[in-house]
C-alpha cells in the first residue's frame, strides 16, 4: 500500500504587486523565490504481518538557486539544497500511538532566506518522538 506523492514547479519571475509601503516597489522582482522546486514524498502501509499497522514515510525537498540582486554590481545568490526528512508510525492499542521522524537526515547546511548582507540557515538534523493517547 505505497502512496507516491510528487510535486514540481517553474516559476518564470514573481514581481512584488501593490507594496502597501513603497509605491516605487510595484514590479520589482523578488529574487529569493527558487525558480526550480520539487518535492516527492512516499507513505507505505503495512497491512499485514508482524508489522501490520505501521506506516513509514520518506521525502526529498530541492529548491533551486536563489537570487539576492545585486551589491556593487556583483550578483549574488543563495544556493540550492535537498532535504530529506522520514519517520514512521505505529498503533500500540485503539487508543496509544508512537511517532518518530527525522528532518534534515543528511544535516544538510542550508539557507532558507537572505539579502545581500546575511542569510537565515535552515535547522540541523532534527529527531522528533511522540506518544499519542486518543479517547
Amino acid at each position: 500500500n505505497f502512496q507516491p506523492m510528487p510535486g514540481y514547479s517553474i516559476l518564470k519571475k514573481v514581481t512584488l504587486v501593490g507594496s502597501l509601503t513603497d509605491a516605487a516597489a510595484n514590479g520589482v522582482e523578488i529574487g529569493t523565490v527558487p525558480k526550480y522546486n520539487t518535492k516527492m514524498f512516499g507513505m507505505y502501509k503495512f497491512k499485514t504481518g508482524p508489522a501490520k499497522g505501521l506506516s513509514v514515510n520518506l521525502g526529498l525537498i530541492h529548491l533551486s538557486n536563489r537570487a539576492l540582486g545585486a551589491y556593487q554590481n556583483i550578483p549574488e545568490t543563495l544556493p540550492g539544497y535537498s532535504i530529506w526528512g522520514g519517520g514512521g508510525s505505529y498503533p500500540l492499542s485503539r487508543q496509544w500511538s508512537v511517532t518518530a521522524r527525522a528532518d534534515n537526515i543528511r544535516d544538510t547546511r542550508y539557507y532558507v532566506s537572505g539579502n545581500t548582507v546575511r542569510a537565515l540557515l535552515g535547522p540541523p538534523r532534527t529527531l522528533s518522538f511522540s506518544v499519542q493517547y486518543t479517547k
